[in-house]
């Protein structure tokens, strides 16, 4: 039976580890400085040692490695709002929750657009209500 391959002409899976270059590894290192920084000892409650913490830098790294350190710098700083606001949940350490922030944080939502009001051409404005008055007397001549 033939493995399949990806685009790249590798297979699908694979049973060695995925090496990260100094980028990749650098954005990982970046992201777990923030959450102990924002976390502090919640982040120390939960990853006590060296061994818990290179585990979770494995296991979520292949998510992480991805976003430049502005980007992460863009997801934490909302995480730490969130937190000093007290929103619902961000008390916690969660780091698949932190990493779907990051994920987000390039995005603007239609809620948070500047809002810009129409400009009204009024010379067109005062022409449609005088076109709308001369449909009106039509129709009405009609019925009368």
């Amino acid at each position: 039976m033939k493995k399949q391959r990806n685009s790249q002409g590798q297979p699908l899976t694979t049973t060695e580890q995925r090496t990260f270059n100094d980028q990749e590894k650098d954005s990982v290192a970046y992201f777990y400085l923030r959450l102990s920084n924002i976390y502090g000892r919640e982040y120390r409650s939960q990853l006590p040692n060296e061994e818990l913490i290179r585990n979770s830098k494995r296991e979520h790294g292949q998510y992480i490695c991805k976003y430049s350190r502005e980007y992460i710098d863009k997801g934490c700083t909302w995480i730490h709002t969130q937190k000093q606001n007290s929103e619902d949940g961000w008390q916690f350490l969660d780091i698949d929750r932190c990493i779907g922030a990051i994920k987000q944080a390039g995005t603007v939502k239609a809620a948070h657009k500047q809002f810009q009001p129409a400009l009204e051409d009024l010379t067109e404005k005062a022409r449609r209500k005088d076109v709308g008055k001369n449909e009106a007397a039509k129709l009405k001549a009609l019925f009368d």
